[in-house]
């Protein structure tokens, strides 16, 4: 392993954290491998309840690390379908894990009234099925507009 994914274990709580922070945490090669392996494994490991994903110094994830040396006997067209398939099958891992996964980000939704002001905030939650649920907009019959947070 490279030690581009730390994992640091809370009791019953995992936090994996992405470990670029000089490239935003970009996925390289050696991320991709690491965050396969992990949430591959995680399936097996009943002690391990939620997991928290985050990133390290000020950017989550910044996507593919397009500047990482590609040097190498693939084609780039053959390199760019390996990648992606690599990446496709850590969101296939991720999803049948039974732990819900967290992203260390806020995510919330701002109603506004019909001046434009701030009429009411909700954030969600995660749940077991991995949907976000917004309890507090069950009675909202329909919403005018909002915006993700």
């Amino acid at each position: 392993m490279s030690g581009e994914l730390l994992i640091e274990a809370r009791g019953q709580v995992e936090i994996a954290t992405l470990n670029r922070p000089q490239r935003l945490n970009a996925l390289n090669e050696g991320m991709v491998d690491e965050l396969s392996a992990y949430f591959g494994g995680l399936a097996d490991r009943k002690e391990v309840r939620v997991v928290i994903l985050r990133g390290a110094g000020r950017g989550f994830c910044a996507g593919l690390d397009i500047q990482e040396d590609r040097s190498s006997d693939e084609t780039p067209v053959l390199r760019t379908l390996r990648t992606q398939t690599n990446i496709g099958n850590i969101y296939r891992k991720m999803r049948a894990c039974p732990q819900p996964i967290i992203a260390d980000h806020l995510l919330g939704i701002v109603l506004p009234d019909h001046h434009g002001k701030v009429a009411h905030a909700v954030f969600g939650e995660i749940t077991k099925g991995r949907c976000i649920d917004f309890p507090a907009l069950r009675h909202w019959r329909s919403l005018r507009g909002f915006a993700l947070t």
